[in-house]
């Protein structure tokens, strides 16, 4: 359902939906075990083409930084 899920953060970048926010989790795993070797994917510079504020490397294992995170897009005005 990737293909389905980039088309609507395409959508989304391009109406300008500055309210909505993603997490992205970047764990190198897939339904079928481990992605090293097959997929190559810049996901920031993908979020980035699709018009989004994107806040690379935050550690999803520390509340306080994810909480940061949050926080920072309200302040992008019209960037998803």
């Amino acid at each position: 359902m990737e293909g389905v899920s980039y088309e609507a953060c395409s959508l989304a970048g391009n109406w300008g939906l500055g309210k909505l926010i993603c997490l992205y989790d970047d764990n190198g795993i897939s339904i079928d075990g481990p992605v090293r070797g097959w997929f190559s994917d810049d996901m920031v510079k993908r979020f980035q083409g699709f018009g989004w504020h994107v806040i690379p490397n935050v550690d999803g294992h520390n509340a306080d930084a994810v909480h940061q995170a949050i926080k920072q897009p309200a302040f992008t005005g019209s960037r998803p």
